[in-house]
């Protein structure tokens, strides 16, 4: 064995610390989709729970459970604004259950 090629070897403490610092820089976001209920002037009236998601580094994915009036569908895209443009509009409120990332 060649001495000065050998890398260290980490103590269990690193390898915790360095998991924790990975993990604290790609945390993912949750959030939940509200559906805005208006009346026939376009006044809110009422929200609704639509689903949840999660917002990661350059992707967010939302879980939208059926409905009387909806079937259980899932929403990817680069953002939750990508989401909320695409699918929603005027219509969806986000509601951050964590800091956003």
């Amino acid at each position: 064995m060649t001495e000065g090629l050998a890398s260290p070897q980490w103590t269990d403490d690193q390898v915790r610390l360095a998991a924790s610092l990975l993990v604290d820089e790609h945390r993912p976001a949750r959030f939940c989709l509200l559906g805005i209920i208006r009346d026939t002037d376009g006044g809110v009236v009422d929200l609704e729970l639509v689903g949840y998601g999660l917002q990661m580094p350059g992707t967010a994915f939302a879980y939208l459970p059926s409905t009387p009036r909806s079937r259980t569908t899932t929403w990817h895209g680069s953002s939750v604004r990508t989401l909320m443009t695409r699918h929603g509009g005027d219509d969806l409120l986000v509601h951050w259950i964590d800091q956003e990332s």
